[in-house]
């Protein structure tokens, strides 16, 4: 019994090993490159006798009759031999398998061939054609491997292309979010993210050219700080919430107020600065005059029961004469202490010395 079941799983194994050959053989088989071999006016024998000379090509037929596309449609190379009809008979018999597949490989195998005949036979869409020679074997193998080599070489070559393609459109893809990436990023390393004003970095990097090209044209160059007076017992009776919303808020009547060459920036705080070039100090409490007002209007001064006030602070490169974008700030900001010091919601110009401040009134500006 146990001899039986040995005999029975040896022939089962053996089954399964022939299968695994047939199908080897069958892969390896079809790894082969395909070639067409159609053949006007020759006849089949000599066809047939010229086609045992491609022992590395699987040849998929040998025709003289009208071909179709599914006899095409998996062919490497297509093999046109030229008999006693001569080159004629194979420029049409090469125009039907082109007008079947346009992406044909067509190649010629004459008996004669001159340079004239190769030339018309390459225009009309041909890729090679050559003579039999002594050895028309010979001459159809050589002819098969060099141009399944050269059409190896350019699908290989197509295929780079292709995926350099897909490389570099995968690449400017990427570059194109990290572009926008960094505009994100340089766009929050310079804005506020509160209000959507300039933040104090902006401020620093932009002041030093702002003040060269004042100094360099003769122009004059203008800051304005801005508190909030009592902005800090807002947040403690209302919340936080409110306090970011009254900030939102004096951001959005800054913007109103000043013009877009302006720069408009959130401080820290509730402290808010306005650099304007071109702007003289009396131009500059005009604008601080009409920013203060449209605030007290506002809903946002008062809304709650609590009252928020405004102080502002000028100063400007023609009148404290500073040396530099820093001591321009300084100046403003000595005009916002005098200004909160000297009972807060009023407005105040930087003296020639950059200390005395004078307080400005509206009324005055007016006039």
């Amino acid at each position: 019994m146990e001899h039986r079941v040995s005999r029975c799983r040896t022939r089962r194994a053996c089954a399964a090993r022939r299968r695994r050959n047939v199908s080897e053989a069958e892969n390896s088989t079809s790894r082969l490159p395909q070639v067409a071999l159609v053949a006007p006016g020759v006849r089949m024998d000599t066809a047939r006798a010229l086609a045992r000379a491609l022992t590395q090509v699987e040849l998929l037929f040998c025709a003289q009759e009208e071909l179709t596309v599914d006899q095409l449609r998996h062919a490497h190379l297509v093999v046109i031999l030229a008999g006693a009809d001569g080159v004629d008979a194979a420029i049409g018999a090469m125009r039907r398998v082109l007008q079947l597949r346009r992406d044909a490989l067509v190649l010629v195998l004459a008996e004669r061939l001159n340079a004239s005949e190769a030339a018309e036979i390459i225009r009309r869409g041909g890729i090679d054609a050559a003579a039999e020679g002594s050895d028309a074997g010979a001459a159809l193998a050589v002819l098969v491997a060099k141009n399944l080599a050269a059409a190896e070489a350019r699908s290989s070559e197509r295929k780079r292309d292709q995926e350099l393609q897909n490389t570099l459109l995968l690449q400017r893809q990427r570059i194109d979010e990290l572009e926008t990436e960094v505009l994100q990023l340089e766009r929050m390393a310079w804005t506020d993210a509160l209000t959507g004003l300039a933040n104090r970095r902006q401020v620093h990097e932009r002041l030093p050219q702002l003040f060269a090209e004042a100094v360099r044209y003769q122009t004059d160059l203008a800051c304005m700080m801005v508190d909030l007076d009592g902005f800090k017992a807002i947040n403690d009776t209302l919340g936080h919430t409110r306090g970011d919303d009254l900030l939102q808020a004096t951001a959005r009547t800054i913007i109103e107020e000043v013009r877009t060459a302006d720069l408009a920036a959130r401080y820290g705080g509730d402290e808010f600065l306005v650099l304007m070039p071109q702007t003289n100090c009396r131009t500059a409490a005009l604008v601080a005059g009409r920013l203060s007002t449209s605030f007290h209007r506002s809903a946002a001064a008062g809304a709650g029961g609590v009252r928020c006030g405004m102080s502002i602070g000028v100063s400007c490169l023609s009148v404290s004469r500073p040396l530099d974008g820093k001591d321009l700030i300084m100046h403003a900001d000595n005009a916002l202490y005098a200004a909160k010091h000297d009972g807060k919601g009023r407005i105040m110009i930087c003296g020639p010395d950059g200390v005395n401040c004078d307080v400005v009134l509206t009324e005055s500006l007016a006039q």
